[in-house]
């Protein structure tokens, strides 16, 4: 038995902090919830990706992240792989200290995961709050038609 066969237990799969893994949906924007749990859903899926370095799974994240956003013809910047990485180092060191027993320590664990489950995993080219006075170049500006589908919940 190889070691991602051995490692798909349900205690395994299941990642303490964000929930089961799973893939993200084609349909929505994703969150940074839903990044990780892809991230974990493609290191227990492929017995091949489970032994590849981050790096890897990084970079399969961040294709299948663009892809999404691309359908909807804002400009998307294209270093997005440091930010998924960051973003799992971060993740990671949460994990670590829900062991601890502090109560600092819990909340902020929920804050990090209440943030993570509605917070965008925004990769537009555009950093503009307001898009009505947004002052980037027009190939890094989010069309028109497309402003109104990111502010919807």
């Amino acid at each position: 038995m190889s070691r991602a066969e051995a490692h798909k237990t349900r205690s395994s799969v299941n990642t303490n902090l964000l929930g089961s893994p799973c893939e993200v949906k084609e349909m929505q924007f994703p969150t940074y919830a839903d990044i990780m749990r892809y991230y974990y859903w493609l290191r227990n899926e492929n017995p091949d990706v489970y032994l590849q370095p981050v790096n890897g799974l990084v970079k399969m994240v961040g294709e299948k992240v663009t892809a999404i956003w691309i359908k909807t013809f804002i400009p998307v910047v294209s270093k997005r792989n440091g930010k998924i990485k960051d973003y799992y180092k971060k993740c990671r060191s949460v994990e670590k200290s829900i062991h601890c027993k502090g109560i600092e320590e819990k909340e902020n664990s929920e804050k990090f995961i209440q943030n993570a489950e509605f917070s965008l995993f925004y990769i537009s080219a555009c950093k503009c709050k307001y898009f009505d006075r947004c002052t980037c170049d027009k190939n890094r500006k989010v069309p028109k038609r497309e402003v109104t589908f990111l502010h919807d919940p």
